[in-house]
């Protein structure tokens, strides 16, 4: 019976025979090189004389026939007899082993991210012969023929993985890519999108600047224009800039479950004329998590955005969201400029923020506020589609709800897009009527977030503890979705606890369906919740619980500077490292206007649980005379 023979050629060489390492006389260097060159070859069959001129160019015709001969003879011995025929001019493989190279070229197309499996490197990595150079250009080609099919496949599987929201397996598939090829634009731009959308902000512009470094030294180029747009659009973020002063990635559990949706809300044909988009569900569905992905991914295509998270307090001002539309990066972006004078006028009048930037521009009458913003909009879809993004729209005055349906009437035909989010069973007429038109007066879609399934939520706990056992990770996801009714909002806040060390098995009373982060307060919050809050409260240091407790007793939204302020934290880098470590901690979320707390329940349990009544009072005087001294600074 003949021997089965596996090669591993898409990375470091790796030859084995019935399962076990190939001799080491096979693996002698020329002796894989004469193997490659067979297996490359037509038909699995070369001239003799080709060999001896790739191989043994160097010596006399006599002795580099006896080296040729001499390795078959080491070849068949490994190998087998049968595997090598040799006549007098040609030498054929006659059973050629199992090659990842044949099995990646089927599945190359049809499956990219099993193909991608089989990538460890550079095509036979560490292999070169410094007395045949002729055999070191012929490999060179093959590296060459194989790099680029390689980082093809592996940049696809990383694109699907992205596509499905695992931004974070993505970033792996990506970070393989630039190994195989560390001069790719291809697979560099791979890896920004993906650590990008993984919220690492700051992997994502030092691995572009770091690739534009190499390539510039290494060969003396640019990076392409495709690359260098991308490079340019991440460094205008300020959130990237935010991120890279602390250096700390940003953990984003994958979003799961998504894909259909995702694709609906994003249009792969882009974008043309206004649009709606609307995502509903229940509390814990994830809303929120979906509209980030949709704004983080707008950002990487080169669309305008501004994001507005919308408080409770919100609903009690008229033009809370125009305002703060207005106020998230719109003063600066592209096509401002051509916004007509009148408008900009306005603005100026309303927010600081645009006085700033534009101090010197000559007066002229201001329009109305809503009028002066919708010619905004028009100038800026003008030069780049505009994305308007806002979470918990039914948080906002019923009255700025139907404006904002009359703005998307009065910008047809232009670029824009409305994307909120809407909270299931909190609607009222005005948010019904938004969703009625979706789809129906404006073109768009309402996405209704349904509870996930037990296949969806088991890749949240594959994610969240891979070295767990099958059955454990079986168990743990059953037990999940029975008590939290699949809502993912509750499954991850645990399943970031457990990652922590929370043990499950002394917790027994589950979440109820209506109890969610969300959910109306008061309610008696379970304790699977309450205990993995308290566990991640615990993990931050002194400054930065002494931040948040200050932030728990605010009005939201709140500056940063004003928690440093009220914290006395006198140094401004101490309160953004805290700040940033809420954020990446998802005890916060921020947008224009500043920081809010991700859930109600979080800013609940601060104040309940992580400080008693006398600490509470005592923190609340503090914060009262620490405003009056500031106020009377501001007026004298």
């Amino acid at each position: 019976m003949s021997a089965v023979v596996t090669a591993r050629l898409l990375g470091p060489p790796e030859i084995r025979i019935d399962g076990a390492p190939a001799p080491a006389d096979l693996l002698w260097r020329k002796n894989l090189a004469l193997c490659l060159i067979l297996w490359n070859a037509p038909g699995r069959r070369a001239p003799r004389e080709r060999l001896l001129s790739l191989l043994w160019a160097d010596r006399s015709e006599s002795a580099a026939r006896h080296s040729l001969n001499e390795a078959l003879r080491v070849i068949r011995r490994g190998f087998g007899a049968e595997s090598l025929e040799s006549t007098g001019s040609m030498v054929s493989w006659t059973e050629p082993p199992e090659l990842d190279t044949d099995l990646f070229a089927r599945l190359e197309r049809h499956d990219p991210e099993a193909a991608a499996i089989l990538v460890a490197g550079a095509y036979c990595e560490g292999l070169v012969l410094d007395d045949a150079p002729d055999f070191d250009g012929w490999l060179d080609a093959e590296r060459t023929r194989w790099r680029g099919r390689m980082v093809d496949v592996v940049v696809r599987a990383a694109r699907e993985r992205e596509d499905r929201g695992d931004a974070d397996a993505a970033s792996s598939l990506a970070r393989r890519a630039v190994a195989v090829d560390p001069h790719s634009n291809v697979a560099v731009r791979a890896l920004i999108r993906s650590l990008w959308l993984a919220g690492d902000r700051a992997a994502a512009f030092a691995a572009g600047t770091a690739f534009a470094t190499h390539l510039r030294h290494d060969l003396g180029l640019p990076p392409d224009l495709e690359t260098t747009e991308l490079l340019s659009q991440i460094g205008r973020d300020r959130r990237s800039a935010a991120s890279r002063a602390t250096g700390q990635p940003t953990a984003r559990p994958p979003l799961v479950g998504y894909h259909d949706e995702l694709r609906a809300l994003l249009r792969p044909d882009g974008l043309d004329g206004a649009r709606l988009a609307v995502i509903t569900g229940s509390p814990g569905s994830g809303r929120s998590r979906l509209l980030e992905e949709c704004v983080a991914r707008a950002e990487l295509a080169s669309i305008t955005v501004a994001m507005l998270r919308a408080v409770p307090a919100d609903g009690d001002h008229l033009d809370a969201a125009t305002l703060g539309l207005a106020n998230a990066g719109l003063a600066s972006a592209p096509g401002v400029a051509t916004a007509p004078p009148r408008a900009i006028a306005s603005l100026v009048a309303h927010s600081t923020l645009w006085q700033e930037r534009f101090a010197e521009m000559p007066a002229a009458e201001p329009l109305a506020l809503r009028e002066a913003f919708a010619q905004l909009v028009v100038a800026l879809s003008g030069e780049r589609p505009l994305l308007l993004a806002i979470d918990d729209v039914d948080r906002l005055h019923p009255d700025e709800l139907r404006w904002l349906l009359a703005l998307l009437r009065n910008v047809a035909g232009h670029d824009i897009v409305l994307l909120v989010t809407a909270t299931l069973g909190d609607a009222s007429a005005a948010i019904d009527e938004m969703i009625r038109a979706a789809g129906r007066e404006f073109p768009g879609v309402v996405c209704s977030l349904e509870p996930v399934s037990v296949a969806v939520l088991a890749g949240l706990v594959d994610w969240a503890v891979p070295t767990w056992t099958d059955a454990s990770r079986e168990r743990l996801t059953r037990r999940l979705h029975a008590e939290s009714g699949g809502l993912c909002g509750i499954a991850t806040e645990v399943l970031l606890a457990v990652q922590r060390g929370m043990s499950l098995e002394t917790i027994e009373e589950w979440p109820a369906l209506d109890q969610t982060f969300d959910a109306t307060l008061p309610v008696t919050l379970p304790e699977p919740l309450v205990a993995a809050v308290r566990l991640s409260f615990r993990r931050l240091d002194d400054e930065t619980q002494k931040v948040a407790h200050i932030a728990a007793l605010l009005e939201e939204p709140f500056a940063g500077t004003a928690l440093g302020l009220l914290a006395e934290i006198s140094d401004p880098a101490v309160t953004d490292r805290c700040l940033d470590t809420l954020e990446r901690e998802r005890w916060l979320v921020s947008d224009a206007r500043g920081y809010s707390f991700m859930a109600r329940a979080k800013r609940r349990l601060i104040q309940t649980e992580m400080m008693t009544p006398g600490h509470r009072r005592r923190l609340e005087a503090q914060i009262a005379k620490r405003l009056e001294r500031v106020h009377a600074a501001i007026n004298d």
